[in-house]
């Protein structure tokens, strides 16, 4: 395993450092291409050209952000999975998709309301096995610590930490924190576990073996400070080994970092093993003509890991949404409905004593396959004015790349002049253009929005303004236990929490009065209640339903339904008719997928089908059911005379000086503590026959 780091220079003068790991047998060294990009966002792309090569990246450094510019590299590695980022300085915790990149952001700094100098940062590649089935959570312990938990082979596990050390400027009581954290967090390591330390630690070690013979090597750099004192005492009550200075390099490839001044060489930037994997690091050295925007040098880490290979999942697709546009385009539209009518008349004549499910999963399994091979999926699509200039940014990347190659090549006195005038020149002009690029585009993109709002095109504002700020960004995922007091990290831990919230928040245990019951008055059972839906009354369920909403688990939209075509509505109407009949429901139209929303309970997402037969019941159940009372539940009867007769009665109540008392039914929560047992008193009330009486099954589940 590879283990690859640059120190990173920004526009404002602050240091970047980048790790990668790779597992490759052969070693190999790339050729980085870095470039600025826009706010907000740090990101890194990679470019795959052998999908058949099993390996993981790991990478870390500092993103500086500016006001209306950012820093971020865009790394062309092909084996890069993840990166270990440092000075982000985004506020608190959270995560970020990058759709463009292909990366999820999990970030770690202090409140908005703070100084925010540092932050840490894992960009985790999306869809790799290994690293999107992890265990564990990425932990962010405070602005300048976080730590991430990836599986090897043989139930093995390797914990890769990045960390950023205050500079020799900052405090003693900085310093002091800093490594107690540190302290705390290698000890909660499993001994077990490889341990994989990645930092600038802003040290100078010195070359005192007698003193610190575990610790350092042979070939160290001289110089000492205070930073150093501390890194070689965490590293001596750990046994943990500083891994660069045991390998007898030249000078230019140990040190990582150049005086701007002095132009002396040092080493900054350590990578830390436990002493007992000495044996597996194989070398680490830096390689000073990779160029990234800065003056330090790309250092490489090979160590000898087995990461737990990929592993395809079969029998599963990929799941997606439809591209469901297409239907507005009549000639799809009218190719979509002749394929499903032809593929619905060739299905096999369904026997009399078919179950309701097997008919369920024939019809299901025909829509879905007729919608996938007619429309497709739809193409996901996030617009960025760094992606949108990819060919003009390469273009200007490839002549400052040529100067600093040439340089290096030939180091002499004579050419250092002109080559740092000609690259400084050609790096402000690299910047000048990108600053120009995205302000075009930022202008573009706002006449856009300006004329969708003009338009009342509300669907296509808010998809391109979510363009323009750049991908949601979400909360952290780890939860507390329900006594308040551990953090649950494990992702089985995490769903077994939710699981016990919602389950003490839905359907709590209520209690009903009999006597209270039996007080309201019954009236007689109306059978035309209980016959089954009619094509008609199936076709106006259908047209009920909102365009535009998420599918539930059957990824069935209702765009399809109302599409489909008269056989499908022929279709859907028998098979309902035999689920009223034979008093049975396909378990698909019992589950629900029930979305986490922090600032609320959470949300079920149905399937669209369930819909549909959920309309069909509303509309029996609301004949004679609902009064002329009932405004808000009935058609044509809005709530405004309501609204204004409860005003008016406000109004009177304060000109006669006299008391006003109202009465609030939370029907939400009724509804959430419904009582399911007193199915029979419900019959009752609701003029329906008990034979029929088979939606109380699908309400309990």
């Amino acid at each position: 395993m590879y283990l690859y780091r640059q120190n990173n220079i920004t526009d404002k003068g602050d240091w970047s450092d980048h790790f990668w790991l790779d597992s490759r047998h052969q070693p190999a060294i790339p050729n980085p291409r870095f470039c600025a990009t826009r706010d907000s966002n740090p990101r890194l792309e990679v470019e795959r050209s052998n999908p058949l090569r099993h390996e993981l990246a790991v990478s870390t450094g500092h993103i500086t952000y500016g006001r209306g510019f950012e820093s971020r590299m865009i790394h062309t590695w092909d084996w890069v999975d993840i990166a270990a980022l440092s000075e982000t300085r985004l506020s608190k915790q959270g995560q970020l998709e990058e759709v463009g990149a292909g990366f999820t952001f999990f970030w770690s700094s202090r409140p908005k309301a703070e100084r925010r100098d540092a932050g840490v940062a894992f960009a985790t590649r999306n869809g790799i096995q290994n690293v999107g089935r992890l265990p564990c959570l990425q932990q962010g312990i405070i602005d300048r610590l976080m730590s991430l938990r990836m599986p090897l082979r043989g139930d093995k596990f390797a914990t890769i930490i990045s960390a950023y050390a205050p500079p020799m400027t900052s405090s003693d009581a900085a310093k002091k924190k800093f490594y107690e954290d540190l302290h705390s967090l290698l000890a909660t390591v499993p001994k077990a576990d490889k341990l994989i330390v990645l930092g600038d630690f802003n040290a100078h070690v010195g070359k005192d073996l007698a003193s610190w013979r575990g610790e350092l090597g042979p070939h160290s750099l001289a110089g000492f400070n205070e930073n150093g004192l501390l890194l070689l005492r965490t590293c001596a009550e750990h046994r943990r080994i500083l891994t660069k200075i045991f390998f007898r390099l030249p000078k230019r490839q140990k040190a990582t970092w150049v005086h701007p001044r002095s132009r002396h060489w040092h080493l900054l930037d350590y990578v830390l093993v436990r002493r007992r994997d000495k044996q597996d690091v194989l070398v680490t050295k830096a390689i000073p003509d990779a160029n990234g925007w800065t003056d330090h040098c790309l250092v490489i880490y090979k160590m000898r890991l087995r990461p737990q290979p990929r592993r395809r999942l079969q029998g599963k697709r990929p799941k997606g949404n439809l591209n469901s546009v297409l239907l507005k385009v009549p000639a799809h539209h009218l190719h979509f409905s002749n394929e499903l009518a032809n593929r619905l008349a060739n299905l096999p004549v369904a026997n009399a004593d078919i179950s309701v499910e097997n008919r369920w999963c024939q019809l299901r399994d025909t829509i879905q396959s007729t919608a996938l091979d007619v429309l497709g999926r739809e193409r996901r699509q996030h617009q960025d004015w760094f992606d949108d200039n990819d060919a003009a940014i390469n273009t200007l990347l490839v002549k400052k790349n040529q100067l600093h190659k040439a340089y290096i090549n030939r180091p002499t006195a004579a050419n250092k002049t002109a080559f740092y005038q000609t690259f400084y020149r050609s790096r402000r002009l690299v910047k000048q253009r990108l600053r120009e690029m995205q302000d075009a585009w930022m202008t573009c993109k706002a006449e856009e929005i300006e004329g969708y709002a003009d338009r009342n095109e509300w669907k296509n504002f808010f998809a391109t303004t979510k363009a323009v700020y750049g991908p949601p960004v979400k909360g952290a995922t780890p939860l507390l236990s329900a006594n308040g007091r551990t953090l649950l990290t494990e992702k089985t831990q995490i769903l077994t929490r939710w699981a016990e919230h919602f389950q003490s928040v839905l359907n709590q245990p209520s209690t009903i009065s009999n006597a209270a019951i039996d007080r309201l008055p019954e009236v007689e059972i109306n059978a035309n209640l209980d016959l089954p839906p009619s094509l008609q009354e199936t076709i106006r369920a259908m047209q009920q339903l909102s365009s535009g909403k998420a599918p539930g688990s059957d990824t069935i939209l209702a765009e399809i339904y109302k599409h489909g075509g008269p056989q499908l509505m022929n279709q859907l109407t028998v098979l309902l008719q035999d689920m009223w009949h034979k008093g049975r429901i396909p378990q698909d139209f019992k589950d629900a997928t029930i979305l986490d929303l922090y600032e609320k309970r959470g949300t079920a997402n149905s399937p669209t089908t369930t819909r549909i037969l959920l309309n069909c019941l509303n509309a029996h159940m609301e004949q004679g059911l609902l009064q002329e009372s009932q405004c808000g539940f009935r058609r044509h009867r809005g709530t405004i005379d309501m609204i204004f007769t409860a005003r008016q009665l406000q109004e009177k109540s304060q000109e006669m000086r006299t008391h006003l008392y109202t009465t609030f039914v939370d029907l939400t929560k009724a509804f959430d503590t419904v009582n399911r047992g007193c199915g029979k008193s419900y019959r009752n009330l609701a003029d329906l026959n008990g034979s029929r009486i088979w939606y109380v099954s699908f309400t309990t589940g």
